[in-house]
């Protein structure tokens, strides 16, 4: 272990004169911002970060052997139930499920047409032709949590013998520039706080966890960066910027300085599957996606719309928030430049399309703020 750390250290340093030799070519300024940004951001969030990921989180042993056992027995039911509907044993139809190749080869035979996918958004759609959808996308969830979560964190708890998860935080682990933080079983320690997984983990007698979220901070940064008027104002006011979407879609035709001097009176006509869609199109649109791909992204959050709809979404969104669409072109010459910055000086250069061009940036800098 002693070597494989030296060795660790000795490329880490061989990798620093290597980029100081980079950015010692770079212009002044540049260089000034990528200064400020490790000295004055990342390099003093090391010792916290390290400190979170040694300390780890009370994890108690018997609530997920409890749920190891459960899951298996819940993914061997489902499996055995599935396998009757298709005449495999229940072994064959747990793999068949597990397996993209498998499910597509089955749902094209049933079907009779061509499958491309078999994404949990695309799936939802054949729910109504292939009643056998809903049992696939239940085995696949309960495989998940038995594979990524439940088994390998009881391993790790009887090897470590100290009752905790412990993280490990990866401060640039997106591309995006993004923190991201994993078990150090792989599983993405961001889900630990969602779902069946929560109560798994049992604050010590005398102390409480206590959960913080940044309400719709990459939607808040967005609209700060792109300056649009009728966004920030909403945010500032403690308004639901989801429940006004939703209510503009369903009054699009409406010039928007009317609707917006009574979008309280619209607001409150909006039920929870509407405030649904106007989040997830809100989500999507601040980063100037197209119709298809919006439609798309409905999907994730139950709602599905026509190619047309969306189209009818996207143009609502952008006559709504008018100030998007200058940002959105100023994020196709950063596209063309061949790279973005941020406030903080974080700079990505492997920009593949113009879309990256306007979420990288915004994903880097509230990650930078929070």
């Amino acid at each position: 272990l002693l070597t494989y750390n030296v060795q660790d250290t000795r490329s880490t340093l061989l990798l620093l004169e290597a980029l100081l030799a980079d950015i010692a070519k770079r212009p002044a300024d540049e260089q000034e911002n990528i200064r400020k940004l490790h000295t004055k951001l990342l390099v003093p969030s090391i010792i916290p970060f390290a400190q979170m990921a040694l300390n780890g989180a009370p994890l108690e042993e018997s609530r997920v052997a409890a749920a190891r056992d459960a899951v298996r027995r819940e993914e061997r039911e489902l499996a055995i139930r599935f396998g009757q509907m298709v005449g495999l044993r229940w072994e064959n139809a747990l793999a068949m499920a597990n397996s993209a190749k498998q499910t597509a080869e089955y749902l094209n035979r049933k079907l009779n047409v061509r499958i491309d996918s078999t994404r949990k958004d695309y799936l939802d759609t054949l729910k109504s032709t292939a009643p056998e959808v809903t049992l696939i996308r239940r085995i696949r969830e309960t495989t998940k949590l038995k594979t990524s979560y439940a088994e390998p964190w009881l391993r790790l708890l009887q090897r470590q013998g100290d009752g905790r998860l412990h993280s490990v935080i990866r401060m640039t682990g997106a591309r995006t520039g993004r923190t991201s933080a994993e078990s150090e079983a792989g599983a993405t320690y961001q889900q630990a706080t969602r779902g069946d997984l929560r109560h798994w983990f049992v604050a010590p007698e005398g102390k409480m966890f206590i959960m913080a979220d940044f309400q719709a901070a990459e939607m808040r940064c967005a609209a700060w960066w792109a300056g649009d008027r009728r966004m920030i104002e909403a945010f500032r006011n403690g308004e639901d910027v989801h429940s006004i979407t939703a209510a503009y879609t369903k009054v699009s035709d409406l010039a928007p300085e009317s609707f917006w001097a009574q979008r309280s009176d619209y607001v409150i006509t909006v039920t929870r599957d509407e405030r649904q869609g106007g989040k997830g199109s809100g989500f999507a649109l601040v980063y100037g996606v197209q119709a298809d791909r919006l439609m798309r992204h409905l999907r994730t959050y139950g709602v599905y719309v026509s190619l047309e709809e969306a189209e009818r979404i996207r143009e609502g969104f952008f006559q709504l928030y008018s100030d998007f669409p200058a940002w959105h072109k100023e994020g196709m010459r950063a596209f063309e430049r061949g790279y973005t910055i941020t406030p903080f000086g974080s700079y990505r250069r492997d920009i593949v399309d113009d879309r990256k061009a306007i979420n990288s940036p915004v994903q880097s800098f509230v990650s930078n703020l929070t």
